[in-house]
């Protein structure tokens, strides 16, 4: 009996593509100096990679956003929203078995002024 052989025929190594269990919401509409936070869950095997993007463009953190990952739940939230932060956003999750997204469309409307008489 070779100790070897039955080591080796006993590791399983399971690849499972991302998926979302629960994906953004389609449409958002924010007031001019919101803060909003999107979510979703994804699962998959091995470790996944999270990233954000605003209409294809990466998004880095920084003082407009906040981007984190904790327990398979990549969490998005935009700080102080202006009309510019309007767009596309997409959730894409990778791994060596594949990618998947989720995307939520942002639109922020600015403070209505009424004329003064």
């Amino acid at each position: 009996m070779c100790l070897l052989c039955d080591l080796f025929f006993d590791i399983l190594i399971f690849i499972e593509p991302p998926v979302f269990l629960r994906k953004l919401e389609s449409s958002k509409l924010l007031r001019k100096g919101d803060s909003a936070r999107f979510e979703c869950e994804v699962t998959g095997t091995p470790e996944i990679k999270v990233t954000w993007y605003k209409n294809d463009e990466k998004i880095q953190a920084s003082d407009r956003y906040r981007v984190s990952c904790v327990d398979s739940v990549p969490v998005l939230e935009i700080l102080d929203a202006t009309v510019e932060v309007s767009g596309e956003y997409i959730c894409e999750a990778q791994n060596e078995a594949g990618s998947e997204s989720c995307s939520v469309t942002v639109t922020v409307k600015g403070l209505s002024t009424l004329p003064f008489f």
